[in-house]
C-alpha cells in the first residue's frame, strides 16, 4: 500500500485548539481573513502574503457557496497540504542529489529530452475530498499510441495494458488509503469533540451549581450532576437560562416575566423565547437557535449558548472604561489608544504577562499550548488548591490544565481576574487623570475611537454592538469605532440586508505593516459609495476617512442606517415586499390598538406618551391577549421609577412572545426615537406573522 502522510492525534488535537479559540462564538466556523490569526494560533507563523495565496486557492477551489467561512476539516486540509509540500521540498533536493531516486524518462521524444519525472509515494493533500484520478491519463493512452514507437505491434499494447492495470490498481489503492484516513480523522474528530463537550460541561455545571446556589428559584434543579445529561434536561423549563443571562448582564430579563409556576409546554416555551431573545440582546449569537433546540437538549447548540452567556458575564468588566487599573498594562513607548483597542482575550493575555514579569518569569502568547503542564497532574492540582484558597477554582480540573483546554483556561483567568487583578490604580507620583484627560483632549485624534472608549460606550452604541454580534459578524465586535476601521463588519451587514457589492473589491487581511491601512481606507470608502449608490442611504458628508478614524457621529449615522433596514425588511417580507415607513408602522400600532379596543395611541416615534410604555404594553396584549398581567402594570401617578419599571417589563414580555428586541427600557423612558422605531417594528412583525 502507498504511504500516505497524516497528521497526529496531538496535532489533530493542537490544532482543535487552535481552532476553538479564535471560533470566537462556536459556529465551527472561521472567516478567511481570520486565518492569519489562526495560523499563528496553530504555531505555523506565516507571512501575509502567503496566507492570501492560501486564502485565494481556497475560495476558487473549496468554497462552494463564496462565504468566505473555513470549517475545521478544511482548515486541517491546509495545514495537511502545507505538511505536504514540506515533504515535497525535502524529497526535491533528494531528487536533486539523485540519492536512490530513479529518473524515468518521458512519453515522448521531447518529454526524454527535456524533462525527468520521479515516482514518489502518494501524499494525502485533502481530508475533505477523495483523491481524483488523473484525468490526462485516458488521453495519454489515447495519444500515446501515435508517439511511442512500438505501439503499433501487438507486443508493446500488451506492455501498455500492463501498465494500465497497475496504474488503475494504484488508484483504487489509493482511494481506499483516503477513506481510511477520513474514517480516521472523523474518529478523532468525533472523540476529541466529545471529549471537550465533557469538559465544558463539568465546568458549567461547577460554575451554575456555586453561582446560583442561593437562588430560590432554582432550588428544584440544583445541585445538577456534571457526570451525567442533568445539564440539558435542567435547562429545558428556561428559568435557569434566564437567570443566567441575568447573572451576566443584570436586569436584562424582568423576573416578572418569567413563568414559574405550574409550568406548561406553552409557559416553557414563552420562558426559552424569553432566554433566546435576552441573549440575542446581549450580544450573543443565537442564530438557527430555537426554543425546540434547548427543550432537545442538543449538546453542540446547548454548550455553545452557556459559552456565550458565561463569557459575556466574565468579560463584562475587562475595558479601561469600567477598571481604570488596567493602565498599569501599558508596555513602554505604548499610548493609551493601542490598549483600548485591545480585546477582552487580548487584555488577560497582558494581564498574565504583567504579573509573570514581575515574578520573572517567561511570558506566553495564549492560554492553550504555552501553559500545558507536560502531563503533570499533580502540579496542575497544587496550582488549583492555591486558586482554592483564592476562592477562584473554577472552570478548569487538573486534566484541562494538562491538556491547555484554551476556552476553559480563559474562563479561569478571566475569573481569576475578577475576583483578584492585583493591579491597583495609578496613583498620583505615576498618573494624573487630569493630565491625561488634557493629553488626550488635545490630542489632533480627540475624535478617535480611543476618546469613546475612554469614557465608555454609550446605551446606543452598545445596543448596535450586541445587535452586530448576534448577527454573528466576524470577527466579534468589542469596540464599535475601532472594530469597523476596515470595513469588513459593515459589508458583512449590507449583505444580511441584502445590498449587493462585489467582496473581490473587498480588501481583506492580513494587512501589510506598509500601507495597511490604505487598503482599509480603500474598503471604507468602497462601503460607503456603496451605501450611497446602491443602499440609497443619505450619507450626506460621510467619507471612508471618517469609518476609517473612527468618527463617532458619522459612524453612528451610517450603521444606524443599516440597522434601520434590517428592521424594515422583516416587515417587508412579511407584507410579500411592500415597502415599510415610518407612517406604516405607526398607522398598524394605532389600528391594531383601536381593534382591541385599548385607549392609547401614539402619533409619532417622539409622542411623550411612550414614556409610560403604556402604549407598547397595549400593544402585547392586543397582539398576544394574557401575555400582560395588569397588575405589574403602573398606569397613573407614574414617577420615573415606575415608567422605568414599566419598561422593563413591556420589552421583556415583548420578547417572551417572540419579539427580537435589542432596544433598551430607558429608551422608552427616555424616548428615544430610533430604538423605540425598532421596538414597534418588531411588535408589529410579530403582530403581522401571527395573523399569517
Amino acid at each position: 500500500m502507498n504511504n500516505i502522510t497524516v497528521i497526529s492525534r496531538e496535532e489533530l488535537e493542537e490544532l482543535r485548539e487552535a481552532f476553538d479559540k479564535i471560533d470566537i462564538d462556536n459556529s465551527g466556523y472561521v472567516s478567511d481573513y481570520e486565518l492569519h490569526d489562526l495560523f499563528k494560533e496553530a504555531n505555523i507563523p506565516l507571512p501575509g502574503y502567503k496566507v492570501r495565496e492560501i486564502v485565494e486557492k481556497f475560495l476558487t477551489v473549496a468554497d462552494s457557496n463564496k462565504d468566505g467561512k473555513i470549517n475545521f476539516e478544511e482548515f486541517v486540509s491546509v495545514i495537511q497540504e502545507l505538511k505536504s509540500k514540506e515533504i515535497s521540498k525535502s524529497f526535491r533536493k533528494s531528487i536533486n542529489r539523485k540519492e536512490g531516486i530513479t529518473a524515468i524518462g518521458g512519453v515522448s521524444a521531447i518529454s526524454s529530452e527535456g524533462t525527468q519525472h520521479s515516482y514518489s509515494a502518494w501524499t494525502l493533500t485533502s481530508l475533505c475530498s477523495p483523491p481524483a484520478p488523473t484525468s490526462a491519463r485516458p488521453l495519454t493512452l489515447l495519444t500515446s499510441t501515435f508517439l511511442v514507437p512500438g505501439l503499433e505491434n501487438p507486443a508493446g499494447r500488451q506492455n501498455l495494458r500492463a501498465q494500465s492495470k497497475g496504474e488503475m490498481a494504484s488508484q483504487a489503492e489509493d482511494l481506499v488509503s483516503w477513506r481510511i484516513s477520513c474514517h480516521l480523522l472523523r474518529s478523532i474528530l468525533c472523540s476529541n469533540k466529545q471529549a471537550q463537550s465533557e469538559e465544558e460541561k463539568f465546568a458549567f455545571v461547577n460554575w451554575i451549581n456555586k453561582a446560583l446556589h442561593d437562588d430560590p428559584d432554582c432550588q428544584h434543579l440544583l445541585p445538577i450532576n456534571p457526570s451525567d445529561e442533568s445539564l440539558f434536561n435542567s435547562l429545558r423549563d428556561g428559568i435557569l437560562l434566564c437567570k443566567l443571562i441575568n447573572l451576566s448582564q443584570p436586569d436584562t430579563i424582568d423576573e416578572r416575566a418569567i413563568n414559574k409556576k405550574k409550568l406548561t409546554p406553552f409557559t416553557i416555551s414563552e420562558n426559552l423565547n424569553l432566554a433566546l431573545n435576552s441573549a440575542s440582546a446581549i450580544g450573543c449569537t443565537v442564530v438557527n437557535i430555537g426554543s425546540q433546540d434547548l427543550q432537545d437538549g442538543k449538546p453542540y447548540l446547548v454548550l455553545g449558548l452557556l459559552w456565550q452567556i458565561i463569557k459575556t458575564g466574565l468579560f463584562a468588566d475587562i475595558e479601561l472604561s469600567r477598571n481604570e487599573a488596567l493602565i498599569a498594562l501599558l508596555n513602554d513607548g505604548e499610548d493609551l489608544e493601542q490598549l483600548l483597542k485591545l480585546s477582552p482575550e487580548e487584555l488577560l493575555l497582558r494581564w498574565v504577562n504583567y504579573h509573570l514579569a514581575n515574578g520573572g518569569w517567561q511570558k506566553i502568547n495564549n492560554f492553550s499550548h504555552d501553559i500545558k503542564e507536560k502531563n503533570d497532574l499533580k502540579r496542575a492540582e497544587c496550582m488549583l488548591q492555591e486558586a482554592d484558597k483564592l476562592g477562584c477554582r473554577q472552570f478548569v480540573t487538573p486534566a484541562d490544565v494538562v491538556a491547555g483546554n484554551p476556552k476553559l483556561n480563559l474562563a479561569f483567568v478571566a475569573n481569576l481576574f475578577n475576583t483578584h487583578s492585583a493591579l491597583s490604580k495609578p496613583n498620583s507620583s505615576s498618573y494624573d487623570p487630569n493630565l491625561l484627560e488634557d493629553s488626550v483632549l488635545s490630542s489632533p485624534r480627540a475624535t478617535q475611537p480611543f476618546l469613546s472608549a475612554l469614557s465608555g460606550e454609550t446605551k446606543e452604541e452598545r445596543t448596535f454592538r450586541n445587535w452586530m454580534n448576534s448577527l454573528g459578524v466576524n470577527p466579534y465586535v468589542n469596540h464599535l469605532y475601532s472594530d469597523l476601521t476596515d470595513g469588513l463588519v459593515i459589508f458583512q451587514l449590507y449583505e444580511m440586508i441584502r445590498v449587493p457589492f462585489e467582496w473581490n473589491l473587498v480588501n481583506k487581511p492580513p494587512y501589510h505593516a506598509l500601507g495597511g491601512n490604505m487598503k482599509k481606507i480603500e474598503n471604507c470608502n468602497y462601503a460607503v459609495h456603496i451605501g450611497k449608490t446602491k443602499a440609497n442611504f443619505s450619507l450626506v458628508g460621510i467619507g471612508g476617512q471618517d469609518l476609517n478614524e473612527g468618527n463617532p457621529t458619522l459612524t453612528l449615522a451610517l450603521v444606524w442606517q443599516i440597522m434601520r433596514r434590517y428592521t424594515v425588511n422583516v416587515l417587508s417580507d412579511l407584507g410579500e415586499g411592500e415597502r415599510v415607513n415610518d407612517d406604516i408602522i405607526i398607522k398598524w400600532v394605532n389600528q391594531t390598538l383601536v381593534n382591541a379596543k385599548k385607549t392609547t395611541s401614539i402619533t409619532n416615534f417622539k409622542d411623550a406618551s411612550i414614556s409610560t410604555s403604556l402604549p407598547v404594553l397595549d400593544l402585547i396584549d392586543a397582539i398576544a391577549p394574557n401575555a400582560i398581567h395588569p397588575e405589574m402594570v403602573k398606569r397613573e401617578n407614574l414617577s420615573y421609577t415606575d415608567k422605568l419599571n414599566n419598561a422593563k417589563y413591556a420589552i421583556s414580555i415583548a420578547r417572551k412572545i417572540g419579539a427580537q428586541i435589542y432596544a433598551l427600557p430607558d429608551d422608552l423612558v427616555d424616548v428615544e426615537p430610533k430604538m423605540v422605531m425598532t421596538v414597534f417594528a418588531c411588535l408589529m412583525g410579530k403582530g403581522l406573522n401571527k395573523s399569517m
